[in-house]
């Protein structure tokens, strides 16, 4: 399958490039340039703010039956498109196509359990703007468009994109935006709470773990690393609850190393879209 032409998402209207300042989404498994990004000007970001602002007028009034069958929705396209979705986050993140497709299915099982239990905050009401990465922004572009085929208000859900500060600066800069939640790294995490203190605006941060797995001597080693070598090496690395160390009981130390190393030497990495490859590049 080919790549889709990227752009952003603002009421509904999908932005192209056009004028402005462009970022190359590269594929990390061969170097090969993938398409051209658009990034927000301030206009944009404008536009997205007052789109928003006018979404969660609309939408904080929808019942929560309107809501339900949204998610239902969403979750039923995304099952019947995760095959193309699955391809477009490998093309862009290089990870192994059976972990998109995974990948794929556990937001359909978000959206499922949330259209069910229509009290919870992501079925709250709440208008979105949507600041993907720049290095993987089609798969993101995938979900929203998922939501809004299945009858998401235009106004309620926006995706832009930028040079990060610019964008992060300029939206947590507006009293329109009142919270904001973040997926990523410790330093940047601690430079948007900074921002976010400004105006005291509400936070959630989920920032880079540092995940420690003791193993014991009375535990079946086989099974522990049945479970911790696909943990490892999930996403090349690239996950907030990867396994960094594990500290090991001197009775079990030795098996474990070994079954440790033969297994990382007979994993299989590659271009995420070839038959059997275990771990693709890292983003």
């Amino acid at each position: 399958m080919s790549y889709p032409e990227l752009h952003m998402i603002i009421e509904g209207e999908k932005i192209p490039v056009g004028h402005r300042r462009v970022h190359t989404v590269v594929n990390p498994a061969t170097g090969a340039a993938l398409g051209a990004l658009p990034l927000a000007d301030a206009a944009d970001l404008d536009r997205a703010l007052a789109a928003a602002q006018r979404g969660f007028r609309l939408w904080r009034d929808a019942a929560p039956q309107q809501r339900a069958a949204v998610l239902a929705g969403a979750a039923r396209l995304l099952r019947e498109r995760q095959e193309e979705i699955a391809r477009i986050a490998t093309l862009e993140e290089g990870k192994a196509l059976a972990e998109s497709r995974s990948e794929v299915m556990m937001n359909v099982t978000l959206f499922e359990f949330y259209a069910g239990e229509c009290h919870r905050p992501i079925a709250a009401g709440c208008s979105v703007i949507l600041k993907a990465a720049e290095e993987a922004p089609a798969s993101a572009l995938a979900v929203l468009q998922c939501l809004l085929d299945a009858g998401l208000p235009k106004e309620v859900g926006q995706a832009v994109f930028g040079v990060p500060d610019e964008v992060s600066r300029h939206l947590l800069g507006s009293p329109i935006i009142r919270k904001l939640s973040f997926t990523g790294s410790t330093v940047v995490g601690k430079h948007l709470m900074k921002l976010a203190a400004e105006d005291c605006k509400r936070t959630t941060m989920e920032l880079g773990g540092h995940g420690a797995v003791l193993v014991f001597d009375d535990v079946d080693v086989e099974q522990v690393l049945n479970a911790m070598v696909p943990a490892k090496f999930r996403n090349a690395g690239q996950v907030c609850i990867s396994p960094t160390r594990f500290i090991v009981q001197e009775g079990v130390y030795e098996r474990f190393l070994a079954g440790f190393t033969a297994r990382a030497e007979q994993w299989r990495v590659g271009n995420g879209l070839e038959a059997d490859v275990q771990m693709g590049p890292m983003a």
